[in-house]
């Protein structure tokens, strides 16, 4: 006897919980729409600034904006290829790049390039070299 109560108490605790996680999943809302230039490529969200990075392959930029405003804030093209990805390193403060032809890492204080990775390329894929 025991047995089966415990049997239905499991079954009732996972009836609960898919019951709560389908509230939770309707009721998130679309708040906004925010304009990206044509192949947007990556997007990354920083914390500490209230920004989002949207990294742009095809014009070769990246758009900040901020999340209190819904407005553009910065646009980056100090980049030496296009970008394809993005991610934010909180214990720097800096959000890194992949390039067609390296990396490089922005500033969230300033939305500035503060530092270019390049690779040697073709010839030596993987080589990575400091310019800054």
């Amino acid at each position: 006897m025991k047995g089966k109560i415990w049997k239905i108490v499991g079954l009732l605790s996972i009836v609960i919980f898919m019951l709560s996680t389908v509230a939770l999943a309707h009721a998130a809302s679309l708040t906004t729409t925010i304009s990206t230039h044509v192949t947007p490529s990556g997007v990354v969200y920083d914390p500490a600034t209230h920004e989002i990075f949207v990294s742009n392959y095809d014009s070769g930029d990246i758009q900040v904006f901020s999340d209190r405003t819904n407005q553009q804030v910065a646009d980056i093209t100090a980049l030496t290829g296009p970008p394809y990805n993005l991610a934010y390193d909180s214990s720097k403060g800096e959000i890194w790049v992949a390039e067609s032809t390296g990396a490089c890492t922005i500033s969230d204080a300033t939305n500035q390039v503060v530092a270019n990775v390049t690779t040697n390329a073709p010839s030596s894929w993987g080589t990575l070299t400091q310019v800054a």
